[in-house]
């Protein structure tokens, strides 16, 4: 995973290998410091129907505007919250979830078609486009957390992308930065949507 932070772009390392290199234990993680409190909201890996209905009713939308893609990218857009809400009762989505999908479906799709009709750009594949938006989406938490270790103490700062939480930032006793992928806590709608996300851009040109 690749993600763009402090002005550069960072490889991060599996959680898994992290705590193996210096011997940290099985609590170590995301939510170690930024647990999730999930009462009341959506549980969308346990939506697969819902999902499969959403998926069928967006790509059932007419391809008339495919010449004028941005004019597209608006009906998916709206038959995409439009699904969202006549299935909803499967899922549960709050409000501003919905709100908060239908702009990052907006969103991603507005940048590839940017990037499709920039010459600079435009021999890029969907998956390197859609890649690079979510690295640009990352985020850094600024509460710095510390992690007592064998009488040394780790310093850890959550980050969280377009998804939710993605990893962890990590500065160990000697001052060295580490930069840790842990997606246990990301939103589980990530999957379907990067899929959605790649069939939706095919049709827009």
């Amino acid at each position: 995973m690749k993600l763009y932070l402090d002005d550069a772009w960072r490889d991060f390392v599996s959680l898994r290998a992290f705590r193996q290199a210096h011997g940290l234990p099985a609590d170590f993680g995301v939510s170690c410091f930024a647990p999730k409190h999930d009462d009341g909201l959506a549980h969308l890996d346990a939506g697969g129907q819902a999902l499969a209905l959403v998926r069928h009713d967006v790509l059932a939308v007419p391809t008339a505007d495919r010449a004028e893609p941005l004019a597209r990218l608006e009906a998916l857009a709206q038959a995409f919250e439009a699904a969202l809400r006549r299935h909803n009762a499967l899922v549960g989505l709050r409000e501003p979830e919905i709100g908060y999908a239908v702009a990052g479906l907006r969103d991603a799709l507005e940048t590839w078609i940017f990037a499709h009709l920039h010459p600079a750009h435009a021999h890029e594949p969907f998956p390197q486009v859609y890649a690079h938006w979510v690295g640009e989406s990352a985020r850094l938490d600024q509460q710095r957390h510390a992690y007592p270790h064998q009488g040394q103490t780790w310093t850890a700062q959550v980050v969280s992308t377009v998804y939710g939480r993605a990893g962890l930032r990590v500065v160990d006793p000697d001052g060295d930065v580490h930069w840790v992928a842990d997606e246990a806590l990301a939103c589980p709608a990530e999957g379907f949507m990067s899929r959605l996300l790649a069939e939706l851009a095919e049709s827009l040109f």
